[in-house]
């Protein structure tokens, strides 16, 4: 396992993103996602982070975002955390993500009353 800078990582995500021809709005999503987690998590030791980092993020970025997108943040994580420890810049275990469902944004959206169709 390489020890690297949160930071660092998150540099070399973003250029794999890129170099595997992912479209630029996705990558735009990924670079605010881990962005915000470095500002929340600090830049940490990549092999350092665990689940107390991920909850922080979450009680941090509920207070400003819709679960829809929360959803999308759960799924930037778990994508860059993968490839963190495919990459061998985490242990494989624990799992920072392990056990963490997505938001259902589907069960907290305001339904609109049938009057008011």
């Amino acid at each position: 396992m390489s020890h690297q800078l949160l930071s660092d990582a998150i540099d070399d995500f973003l250029r794999f993103r890129r170099s595997s021809q992912i479209k630029k709005s996705t990558i735009k999503t990924d670079t605010t996602v881990l962005k915000r987690f470095l500002g929340v998590a600090g830049n940490v030791w990549g092999h350092q982070i665990n689940e107390i980092h991920v909850i922080r993020y979450f009680e941090d970025a509920s207070r400003t975002r819709q679960p829809q997108t929360l959803r999308s943040d759960h799924n930037v994580l778990n994508v860059f955390f993968e490839w963190c420890r495919h990459t061998k810049r985490m242990e494989l275990t624990p799992a920072p993500m392990f056990g963490r469902r997505p938001c259902l944004w589907w069960k907290t959206a305001r339904r609109t009353p049938a009057s008011a169709r």
